[in-house]
C-alpha cells in the first residue's frame, strides 16, 4: 500500500510541479525515494487508527 501511495502521489506532484517532459522520470524517482520511507512507517502507525475511526463513523 505504501509503495502504491508514494508512487502515485510523488508522480502526480512531480508532474504538476515540473511537467511531464525531459527529466521527469529522474525527478519522480528522486521524489519517490524520499516519499516511500516516510509513507511506509506512517501507514504502519496510522492505519489501525484510521480503521478504528472509520468503524466509529460508520456505526453512527
Amino acid at each position: 500500500m505504501s509503495l502504491l501511495m508514494a508512487g502515485i502521489m510523488s508522480g502526480i506532484i512531480t508532474a504538476v510541479n515540473r511537467g511531464v517532459g525531459a527529466g521527469y522520470l529522474l525527478a519522480w524517482a528522486r521524489s519517490f525515494a524520499i516519499a516511500w520511507p516516510i509513507a511506509f512507517p506512517l501507514i504502519l502507525v496510522l492505519s489501525p487508527r484510521v480503521r478504528a475511526f472509520v468503524e466509529f463513523v460508520a456505526r453512527r
